[in-house]
């Protein structure tokens, strides 16, 4: 998506999936994801 946007100047769509990436990244870097989807587990600790 970034890639085409860039191709064409569509600099609010670089934008965007940039923004995109960094809560992606954000949100995997968190442990609001592993605590949502493993807290049935019972070998997951929460820290």
């Amino acid at each position: 998506m970034a890639m085409q946007a860039r191709k064409f100047m569509l600099i609010d769509v670089v934008v965007l999936s940039i923004l995109i990436c960094a809560l992606l990244g954000k949100l995997a870097d968190s442990r609001v994801l592993e605590r949502f989807t493993l807290s049935w587990h019972p070998a997951f600790q929460k820290h």
